[in-house]
């Protein structure tokens, strides 16, 4: 988790005598290409935010994710001018990723498909003329598994997914899936308090998917980076942890209020924060001369918080 230091300016007064009136007068601005920070004037917001993209090989079909009002139309898909196509309802609230397949099919993952705070990421199949749930059954069913929380007002969603070549692929638990045609499934290894964060994938159909991870007794340095292909049951390659990361500073105490604990009293919730270390990024590249896979990962420490109800 990295947090951004505020730096206080504090503005000196100086007190001038009053016989010698000084105008107020604004500092001159630098020309710049910069909008400016103050929206005031230019109108009403738009009533959705694009929170995701993907963009096809030749730029001729872009799909857009967005975060719009409960019922409106939150995937939309443009051709390589911008012009509108179509645009459709996948669940409700916030699209967190958009893949484009062949014959303009999308999918899509939505955060809150019903629109309730306890819902579970859902993948969605967008055809031309109709949207469905993607079948998928989730490896694992608590709110737990479904984001990672990291610290203040940071989480993920960790049923991922991304567009490999031409193919729609969904990181669902400990399982890799190539969706369509493809319809292909790889497991790799995950802790059992671990989570999938972050998935790259290259023309080729490989992918490359980040877990976080931490040391325990039974494994002093289990693997958080994995690349994995269609054409092979397990995975291509892992890595294992990787420690040496800048220290994270320890999360602000969580308030959960003072319900009633078994024997009576009255107090807060028990909370801890444990270590964990992952790739919050990745990236694969396929190289055309001789076909080597490159994988560039970044590596954070962070700090799940567990809370006992």
């Amino acid at each position: 988790m990295l947090r951004r230091s505020l730096a206080v300016a504090l503005t000196c007064l100086v007190l001038l005598p009053a016989a010698v009136p000084v105008p107020a007068r604004e500092p001159a601005a630098r020309k710049t290409q910069v909008p400016r920070w103050d929206a005031r004037g230019v109108g009403l917001p738009a009533r959705q935010g694009v929170a995701c993209l993907d963009v096809n090989d030749d730029a001729t079909r872009i799909a857009l994710g967005t975060i719009a009002p409960a019922g409106d139309p939150n995937v939309l898909l443009l051709d390589g001018d911008g012009q509108l196509l179509r645009q459709q309802r996948a669940g409700q609230r916030w699209i967190n990723q958009v893949a484009l397949g062949a014959d303009d099919e999308l999918r899509a993952v939505c955060t809150m498909p019903a629109g309730r705070a306890g819902d579970m990421p859902e993948v969605f199949r967008l055809g031309v003329d109709a949207v469905a749930a993607e079948e998928i059954a989730w490896r694992r069913g608590q709110y737990t598994d479904g984001y990672f929380h990291y610290g203040d007002h940071s989480n993920h969603v960790t049923r991922l997914l991304i567009r490999s070549g031409t193919t729609a692929v969904v990181v669902n638990g400990d399982q890799v899936h190539w969706l369509g045609a493809a319809g292909k499934m790889v497991p790799f290894p995950l802790q059992p308090t671990a989570v999938p964060v972050a998935v790259a994938g290259e023309p080729g159909g490989a992918v490359v998917v980040g877990t976080t991870a931490a040391p325990s007794k039974q494994d002093k340095a289990p693997p958080t980076l994995h690349v994995l292909d269609p054409s092979r049951p397990k995975p291509l390659w892992s890595r294992p942890l990787n420690t040496e990361t800048a220290e994270a500073p320890r999360p602000e105490k969580g308030r959960y209020g003072k319900p009633t604990l078994p024997d009576g009293r009255r107090d807060e919730l028990p909370q801890r924060d444990e270590k964990v270390w992952a790739p919050l990024a990745v990236a694969v590249h396929l190289e055309e001369a001789g076909g080597k896979r490159l994988v560039a990962a970044a590596h954070y420490q962070g700090w799940p918080r567990w809370v006992r109800s």
